[in-house]
């Protein structure tokens, strides 16, 4: 099964949000797909954070 994530699963998953484990559990054995630009999404999201 093919399984398109976006930026928010692939932060919390990082970032040890309460729901890695959910999402860790939902994706095993399937195949992740993410858009070209979710390496630019998870960089701006990551400065986001640290400014705040």
């Amino acid at each position: 099964m093919d399984i398109v994530l976006d930026t928010s699963v692939i932060i919390a998953v990082i970032a040890n949000e309460p729901e890695k484990r959910v999402l860790i559990r939902l994706t095993k054995g399937a195949e992740l797909i993410a858009p070209q630009s979710v390496h630019w999404e998870i960089g701006n999201a990551f400065s986001a954070m640290l400014k705040r």
